[in-house]
């Protein structure tokens, strides 16, 4: 039963390193898109405050809220 303390500490590492690339994932999208009126305040501080299920959230719900660009006629 001595591996059991290294298990844990081993999957909280993992877990907290996570937790950390997700948020910073959905971060760096949130600041690459524009969105109407305050959306992009209120979702940056649903993905920093509302630990591991905030950047889910975004991912999921918040990248369908983003203002698409407008696409030049003459390109077309």
């Amino acid at each position: 039963m001595d591996f059991l303390p290294v298990v844990l500490i081993l999957f909280a590492g993992i877990f907290f390193l996570a937790v950390i690339v997700l948020t910073l994932v959905a971060l760096i999208d949130l600041l690459g898109s524009r969105f109407k009126d305050n959306d992009k305040l209120v979702w940056a501080l649903v993905i920093i405050f509302v630990t591991f299920i905030g950047p889910i959230l975004y991912l999921v719900m918040g990248r369908k809220q983003k203002i698409k660009p407008v696409e030049d006629q003459n390109n077309k």
